[in-house]
């Protein structure tokens, strides 16, 4: 065989693997393009480097079985491939069906047999046919994952873009005098239901003693405000803008209006410390791409995990990508939330604890928004933890409420404790929204029964402001006048209330 021979040879088997490997591609690129606004690229290369390795591994078999026929050992990959990629959806769709009794250990050898056999099937084409199906399937596998990248690019331009600073809003100078203004605490707890929920929904009269501690902490407690939305990042973008800003942007819209901000913007004009401690940028949980706020510190950095011990290998994405393929069975094996379980735990603890000891320059603004109550369903009343399966289990929403509370007590008591008696902070508490009652979990359990549609927007409104007695805080209020209020005490702004 002369060496143009050889080269022809080693060309076709490069071109050959081209599209088994864009098999491989496509389930991680369109999955990714469809969750784009709330991952981030990192949380692709770990999956998407092992379905490769596996369509390699694929075609090298059938090209050793298949001598000659780079083509042909192609398609048979191919075929096998899409098999291997489908496989976990094919499971839970004949278990769903349960026509017949279907577990992992009869049906994975059939579906790798029925793989074999189509490979074998394809060998009986012609070198001719093997390679013209070839072209159709290369081109439109192509065709797929371009179209899926041509959809993921612009949304990571726009996410780079926010993540870098730009000017603030026009305020006032930034020297002027801050001698003797407070430090403002802003304390969102995500997804806490207002207390007219607790006792018209959830028959939970005690919440009355928890508004009873907080009035006697000092605080005004504001009853029956309601958030405009149910969404976490349009409430958090409206109340740091003071504006009504429409409730059908994407993500990343909201990720620039949170990550470069009215109120943050206003306070460091002013010469206040910006501190942020940010759990809706949660990988685990939350928004993983959300663009890191423009503050002067970040806490994440603050908050020692006591348990990393994880197996995890792919992360939550990585994950959703395996359930739909032949790995579906491995993923048992992988308890995938213990690294997201312990941190969010230990922050959690954190808040409660430390962030009102934290000996950071003043005045400062503290920015704490922790997922709390929110999914994932974890702690019990007295603050013990719950097993995994009952993490998106709504009968546990009540029992983690109530763990709550003591967490907003213990954070409140601990700020006031270390602050200047003499210079008392302004502690704002409150929730983005209401119990959404959204979904039914992992475990089979059902959502929240004959959840009205408006608690969802019910929320937590307390505010401790000794040196505004005469803020005007009426119940209803809407929260959008969050900062307005403060800012025309503090300030004298004169900012109209909506």
């Amino acid at each position: 065989m002369s060496n143009n021979q050889k080269h022809f040879i080693i060309t076709d088997y490069l071109l050959g693997g081209l599209l088994p490997l864009l098999a491989a591609m496509y389930p991680v690129v369109f999955t990714y393009a469809t969750n784009a606004e709330i991952l981030t690229l990192s949380s692709l290369w770990a999956i998407l480097g092992l379905l490769l390795a596996v369509a390699v591994v694929v075609y090298l078999l059938w090209s050793l079985l298949l001598k000659k026929k780079p083509y042909t050992a192609a398609l048979a990959a191919f075929l096998f491939m899409v098999l291997f990629l489908t496989y976990g959806s094919i499971y839970k769709l004949l278990t769903k069906a349960d026509l017949f009794p279907v577990r992992h250990f009869n049906l994975l050898p059939l579906v790798i047999l029925l793989g074999g056999y189509l490979g074998w099937f394809a060998s009986k084409l012609s070198a001719e046919m093997s390679k013209k199906l070839w072209m159709v399937l290369v081109s439109l596998a192509g065709l797929l994952v371009v179209f899926n990248l041509v959809r993921i690019v612009p949304l990571e331009l726009q996410k780079k873009a926010q993540a870098s600073p730009i000017s603030p809003v026009e305020s006032v100078a930034a020297t002027q005098d801050t001698t003797g203004k407070p430090d403002i605490y802003w304390l969102i707890f995500d997804e806490f239901s207002g207390f007219d929920v607790m006792r018209d929904y959830f028959h939970y009269p005690e919440i009355d003693d928890f508004v009873a501690d907080l009035e006697n902490l000092g605080f005004r407690v504001v009853e029956n405000s309601h958030a405009s939305s149910y969404l976490t990042l349009h409430q958090i973008a409206t109340r740091l803008n003071y504006e009504q800003l429409p409730a059908d942007l994407s993500e990343v819209a909201y990720y620039g209006y949170i990550s470069n901000n009215k109120v943050m913007s206003e306070l460091k004009a002013r010469g206040y410390t910006t501190v942020v401690m940010d759990e809706a940028r949660s990988a685990t949980f939350a928004f993983q791409a959300k663009t890191a706020i423009n503050a002067d510190i970040q806490l994440d950095e603050y908050v020692k995990s006591t348990d990393t011990s994880s197996t995890m290998l792919f992360g939550s994405f990585g994950l959703l990508v395996a359930r739909q393929t032949m790995l579906d069975p491995l993923t048992v094996y992988y308890n995938l939330d213990d690294e997201g379980i312990a941190r969010h735990r230990d922050t959690v603890y954190f808040v409660a604890d430390e962030l009102g000891k934290l000996d950071l320059p003043k005045p400062k603004f503290v920015y704490s928004h922790l997922l709390l109550p929110h999914m994932p369903f974890m702690f019990t009343e007295n603050g013990s933890y719950l097993e995994s399966p009952y993490y998106h289990d709504w009968s546990h929403y009540l029992g983690q409420y109530k763990f709550t509370l003591k967490i907003i007590l213990q954070a409140a008591r601990t700020i006031l404790k270390e602050a200047d008696p003499q210079n008392p902070p302004i502690i704002i508490l409150q929730s983005d929204h209401g119990a959404r009652n959204l979904g039914t979990g992992d475990s089979g359990q059902g959502g929240l029964v004959d959840f009205p549609e408006e608690d969802r927007t019910s929320i937590m409104y307390a505010v401790y402001a000794p040196a505004c007695p005469d803020m005007p805080l009426a119940d209803g209020i809407n929260p959008v006048n969050t900062f307005p209020l403060v800012f025309n005490c503090l300030f004298d702004t004169e900012i109209p209330l909506q």
